[in-house]
Formats: C-alpha cells, structure tokens, sequence
C-alpha cells in the first residue's frame, strides 16, 4: 500500500488532503516522496516560520534530545523557567503556564477567567463571529463560525457573540455579568481581517470599565507572523491573557498562556495541569526560536512584507476583474477573489506548479509563507500568480 492509501484506510477521515505525500523540507521549499520541489507558502498553517529545518532549532532540539526529554510537572525545569522568564519580559508582567497546542492554550485561558470572574459574581465571555479558537467542546464553543459547531450541541453556555466592529451591539451585551473577551486582533481563519482601531479602542476601554479581561488569541498573529512579536504591540490595546502556539515551536507542538500577574498569582493549586505542557523538549527549541526572533530579524520581516504588499497591489492593479481585496500584515497575507474565480481552483492552480497555498474566509487565497522567505522566492510566486490569472482570464501566455 502507498502512504496515501494506508492513510485513507488507517486514519479517521477528520481531514480533506491533497494528494501529496511530503517527505522533507528545507527553507521555504518542501519535497514530495517522487522529489518534486515546492514553494511553501503556508509554513505549516503559519507554524514553521523559521523556515523548515532552521539551524538554530534543529541545534536545540538535538542537543536537549541528548539529555533529557520528560519529567512530570511536579519537579522544576530549568529549560520551561528561562522560557516562561523570556516570553514575559518581552510582553508584559505576567506568569505562564505552557500546555501543548493553540486550543490547549485558549481552552486553558477560558478557565482561568471564569475562575477569575467567579469571585466577582461574572461568568459570561463575549467572543467575535467569524473568530476561529481551535476544535475543542470549549473552543468551538468560543469561535463564531456555525460550520465548526454543527452536530456538537450542547456546547458551554454563557458566550455572547458581536460582529467584529460593531460597537453598539458590544454596548449590548458588556453588561456586569461579563468575565472576558475573547478575541484576535487579526482573524485569521474568518479572512485575514483586522478589528477597527475605533473597534478595539471601545473593547479596551468597556473591559477597564466593566470590570472585564482582555484575552488575546495571539496563536497565529504571535512570533513574529505581523512583524512584532505579538501582534497586539501594534494595535494600542493591553491585555490581561494572551494565548500562544503555532509558531512558538516553529513545527514542535508547544502551546502557552501568559496571564498579568495580579490574575495568575490567584489561581490555586491544581487547577489546571498538562502532562506534557513545557516538556524539555518543546522548551529548548521555543527558547531557540524566541531567540531567533530578535528586532533585527522582525525589521527584516518588516521590510520583506512591505516589499509582498507593493508587489501585490501593483498585481491587483493588473487585474481588478479577479482580485476584490488585498489585506497585507507582516507576512499573514489575504487575496479576496472575484466570486467567478474560485480559491480552490486557484490553489490547485499553485499545486500544479509546485507552490502551496492555503484558503480562508469565503474565496479568500490565504499566504503564510515563513518569515525568511527572501524577495526571489516572492517572485516567483508572483510570477506563477500572474500566469494563472492571465489564464483564468482567457488569456495567452
């Protein structure tokens, strides 16, 4: 049997994939098992964003492999201390606790605010419609997208859903009894679209007045995937819980809550726990790729994403009949389409010619390339771009 037919016959069939069987991958490229070469312009689902095989993690990796992998949480860790010390003094004075995953992490947040809230006689989480937090019964029950929910009823209670800038209906529902809000400054899933600074400013100033936390979901607009480190330094608002994951392990699977110190120093014994949450392991390579992170690397991703915008809207330029929108945030890259071209043809398009993509929203063509893709790799994308619009538009190449 090949890999994709053990695949179809052993694995539950959670997931619709491409008939592809990746072997390695080095940069911003990936090989299939045949050695075909392709252009990785989703990172994993914006996870790999050092790249595949970066040096610096590959070095952590293997050198912690050669020491220690797993001891249980009841014992201290020298490697989960200078991580968790790390991440704090490059957000805010808090305290972290790691778990494994990005719906881990918001799973773990959702509890500590409605232990949190619990004293004050609050229990209610206000969430956004087309948010996305992860498949657990707890963070389905926090994303505003009915597609995820289907089948899943009776999902946890006391959640009230706004449409992202909607003001008056925030004033609707922030009433006393309001724990939390959960959020992304950046929707990721729900199209690559950004809250309204008028929008994030009333949340801000509600949750400072009501009485209520602030959590930001930072599992995909973290590490550096906007150009800041977290994607809430640019927005002007200061949470209370910000939830990592994804790229924190550049692939290694790593999740992370940090919680304002006032909040966590509350939280009792034994609340919450994980049995492999900051493991050795998943600690050495963060703490490698945070490392790697460093403001002239973010300059860098600055300045190549300036260079993708530009790029992109002088492609848009060239053919408004196809491409509606462009939205451009670090290198978390949004392309809505014209309603006759669709994103799944599009992305089999790239296929053909050895380029992954990724799709969101309604006909949305989602890029997540890794953060060290360099201007001759843009290129190239942007020239295979060009050649399937002029296609799709009856055009002679």
């Amino acid at each position: 049997m090949t890999t994709q037919e053990k695949t179809n016959h052993y694995l539950i069939p959670f997931y619709k994939r491409t008939p592809v069987t990746i072997a390695r991958g080095k940069g911003c490229y990936v090989w299939d098992e045949k050695g075909k070469r392709y252009l990785d312009m989703t990172s994993g689902i914006a996870v790999v964003n050092l790249g595949h095989r970066h040096p610096a993690v590959v070095r952590a990796l293997k050198k912690q492999a050669g020491r220690i992998w797993h001891i249980s949480n009841l014992f201290y860790q020298q490697p989960q201390a200078d991580l968790a010390r790390a991440l704090v003094e490059k957000s805010f004075d808090g305290m972290v606790f790691f778990a494994n995953s990005g719906a881990e992490a918001n799973d773990g947040a959702l509890k500590i605010a409605r232990l949190w809230g619990n004293k004050f006689g609050k229990s209610k989480v206000i969430a956004l419609q087309q948010s996305f937090h992860g498949r657990t019964i707890a963070t389905i029950s926090l994303t505003g997208q009915e597609k995820y929910k289907k089948g899943f009823d009776p999902l946890l209670g006391e959640i009230a859903f706004v449409q992202p800038g909607d003001i008056q209906q925030l004033h609707q529902v922030w009433d006393e009894s309001v724990c939390a809000i959960f959020l992304e400054i950046i929707q990721c899933e729900g199209g690559v679209k950004a809250l309204s600074q008028e929008f994030i400013q009333e949340i801000s100033r509600l949750a400072r007045e009501k009485n209520s936390l602030i959590i930001i979901d930072e599992v995909q607009t973290g590490m550096g995937r906007t150009g800041t480190l977290f994607g809430y330094q640019q927005f002007g608002i200061e949470p209370d819980i910000i939830t990592l994951a994804k790229g924190l392990g550049n692939g290694f699977p790593i999740g992370a809550i940090i919680v304002k110190r006032a909040i966590a120093q509350s939280m009792p014994v034994g609340m919450h726990a994980s049995t492999f949450g900051g493991n050795f392991l998943a600690c050495a390579v963060a703490s490698s790729v945070l490392n790697t992170l460093n403001e002239t690397f973010l300059e860098k991703v600055k300045k190549t994403s300036s260079f993708f915008h530009s790029q992109l809207t002088a492609l848009r330029q060239q053919f408004p009949d196809l491409l509606v929108d462009i939205r451009v945030y670090g290198l978390m890259i949004g392309i809505d389409l014209a309603p006759s071209l669709a994103v799944s043809e599009v992305i089999e398009a790239f296929l053909q010619r050895g380029i992954l993509t990724l799709r969101a929203g309604e006909n949305t063509l989602r890029l997540a390339p890794p953060l060290t893709i360099t201007k001759k790799e843009i290129q190239i994308f942007l020239q295979t771009f060009q050649a399937i619009l002029k296609e799709k538009r009856g055009e002679k190449q």
